[in-house]
């Protein structure tokens, strides 16, 4: 079975670049490998993550107004209101105050897609360099972009070298996904049904309350594991 359009939050963009035929899987489980090593070799307990209930512009505006680019960033947008604030501990809490929002620590050993991943840029840049990348075969939402992506977007190195400490923009990719329009020759059709491959259908629930205020009809939604119960999830939103 091939699927009609890929997306992958985070690190999972590499893994949707190999169903969409972007790079082979073994290439992606050592460019997935690699980055995480390099991560890790990162000092601990310099930066934070925290998801806070506010929008990515309001976000973004108050780390410019503090001037804190330099340290921290918008590390995912999940929906209209739920963003990850991530950085230097002490810059994530003025973006918060500042904004006077509430938070919630998340439990990580990086600040992840945020400036503190820079300084090992150029080292995984050369990791990407040796992966041989090709066009996609499978149309992909990319949470970089958060846009459809070109086969120019997924074969630069410097797309992926960006997933470092740029903003996972989850919410954008996915009305992407959702505004897609396909063709099978005679007739077109749009996307209605959605398949969350993980351990859990975490990223399945926050969309599904503002993915159908913008959404016509139904989508049905699918998860290969659930926590909760340790089956196969299937839903539908009307």
């Amino acid at each position: 079975m091939v699927p009609s359009l890929v997306l992958g939050h985070s690190v999972g963009e590499i893994v949707a670049a190999c169903v969409a035929g972007v790079m082979t899987m073994e290439a992606g489980m050592q460019l997935a490998t690699d980055r995480g090593r390099l991560m890790q070799s990162l000092p601990k307990g310099v930066g934070e993550m925290w998801a806070t209930r506010c929008d990515g512009e309001s976000v973004m505006s108050a780390i410019a107004t503090l001037g804190l680019e330099e340290s921290v960033s918008v590390a995912a947008v999940n929906g209209p209101k739920s963003v990850v604030v991530s950085g230097d501990g002490k810059g994530v809490a003025a973006v918060l105050g500042h904004l006077k929002a509430k938070g919630q620590q998340l439990s990580v050993s990086h600040a992840f897609h945020s400036p503190l991943m820079k300084p090992i840029a150029e080292e995984f840049r050369a990791v990407v360099q040796s992966v041989e990348l090709s066009a996609n075969k499978v149309p992909l939402a990319s949470t970089v972009t958060g846009a459809l992506a070109t086969a120019k977007d997924l074969t630069d190195p410097e797309h992926w070298v960006r997933q470092l400490w740029s903003p996972v923009l989850y919410s954008s990719a996915l009305k992407a996904a959702f505004g897609y329009r396909g063709n099978d020759g005679s007739e077109s059709w749009v996307i209605s049904s959605v398949l969350e491959v993980g351990s859990d259908p975490v990223l399945s629930r926050m969309a599904r309350p503002w993915i159908k205020t913008i959404e016509e009809g139904s989508v049905e939604w699918h998860a290969s594991l659930d926590r909760r119960t340790g089956l196969h999830e299937h839903s539908v939103v009307q």
